[in-house]
């Protein structure tokens, strides 16, 4: 019954407080640090501190606890399995039985559909079986990794979901690896169906510049977009809503600076960017940053006065010169100041650690793709 109430009040954390206080130990321990920490307001050193106990928590039992670890990548989130990344066909076979194991299950992506044996082109029957699931009906968010080498799926895999009007129903859409292009974006565009959606990924697309600034002209409720392809941050810029978080690559010369007179300029709280290299980039026209990731963007010099920045990451091309330039006036205010990737010798990694509040994380980079 409480699982039942956590599931119908999703985003209350109440029901999972309530259901963490009475399985108690290690396992409500889980729910109430990452309550804590994805309702924020924490001081940095308090936040490293969960972030250390909340690894080990699931170093230790994230497996035992998932119920879902024989079908693919899960993430906890705010105490439970949330996400999952599961072969296509694997989720058609067993969607009931994962729903069994993770009733909060909110978010998947599937892998595929991808090339028949031999490279003959996929299949998207499995897909269609999906999009009929009664399973797939409790999902919010969707994520499609379509794999299909010299097959491009996206148009065809935007067209499926606007003919079995799933759109109306996510809150999320991520269409990655699937080359979609200027069909696909016109199924979307055309449908009726973006107002509902809160984040679109469109990772590895095919899109000309006039299609995305129309999609976006469909889309005004969007509070993240990612964008990983061939596209212009200047002609785009203008047609931004009001975001909250942006991936964004192939920032070209006065791609920064178009960004910056966007209209979603002072409401970004998290920024990714790849492309040039940025010299003197002053991210303080962005205001209301808390996170920043510049892991593909190489940057030189200071990035400005940032107050409410609370996440960084840096390129691994970083120089521990820089590294310190940076850190030194913000790495007091920081939660974390990632340097996965990067040369860091032990002794100079004591030094930048001194500077920031919360942790300095170094070591080999993570190549896992983020979940949606």
């Amino acid at each position: 019954m409480l699982l039942e109430a956590c599931r119908l009040a999703f985003d209350d954390d109440a029901p999972r407080l309530v259901w963490a206080d009475e399985i108690g130990g290690e396992r409500g321990e889980l729910v109430v640090l990452q309550c804590d920490l994805a309702r924020g307001g924490l001081a940095p050193a308090d936040v490293a501190a969960r972030r250390a106990r909340e690894r080990e928590l699931l170093q230790r039992h994230a497996v035992a606890w998932s119920g879902v670890h024989t079908y693919g990548r899960f993430e906890f989130r705010r105490g439970f399995v949330e996400a999952l990344q599961v072969d296509l066909d694997v989720f058609v076979s067993c969607a009931d039985a994962i729903f069994e194991a993770a009733p909060l299950l909110r978010s998947v992506t599937v892998d595929g559909p991808k090339p028949l044996p031999g490279g003959g082109p996929p299949s998207l029957a499995s897909f269609e079986q999906l999009l009929e699931l009664p399973a797939f009906w409790r999902l919010h968010r969707l994520g499609v990794f379509a794999a299909g080498g010299r097959y491009p799926l996206g148009n065809q895999i935007a067209t499926l979901l606007v003919d079995a009007g799933a759109l109306g129903q996510l809150t999320a859409l991520d269409i990655s690896s699937s080359s979609i292009g200027g069909p696909g974006i016109a199924a979307l565009t055309g449908s009726g169906q973006l107002e509902q959606l809160d984040e679109l990924w469109l990772r590895r697309h095919h899109c000309r510049d006039d299609s995305l600034v129309e999609m976006l002209g469909a889309a005004r409720q969007l509070r993240s977009l990612a964008l990983v392809g061939p596209h212009s941050v200047v002609a785009l810029a203008q047609a931004l809503p009001a975001l909250r978080s942006l991936q964004i690559d192939n920032v070209e010369h006065g791609g920064l600076d178009a960004l910056a007179r966007s209209p979603a300029a002072r409401t970004l709280t998290s920024l990714r960017l790849g492309g040039l290299a940025l010299h003197d980039p002053h991210f303080e026209r962005f205001p209301a940053l808390v996170e920043l990731d510049l892991y593909l963007q190489p940057v030189t010099g200071p990035i400005g006065q940032l107050p409410r920045l609370r996440r960084l990451r840096l390129a691994p091309s970083t120089t521990v010169d820089d590294a310190l330039a940076i850190a030194r006036p913000l790495g007091g205010q920081l939660e974390r100041l990632d340097l996965r990737g990067a040369r860091v010798p032990e002794e100079r990694r004591a030094e930048l650690a001194d500077l920031v509040a919360g942790e300095l994380q170094t070591g080999p980079a993570s190549d896992m793709p983020p979940m949606l």
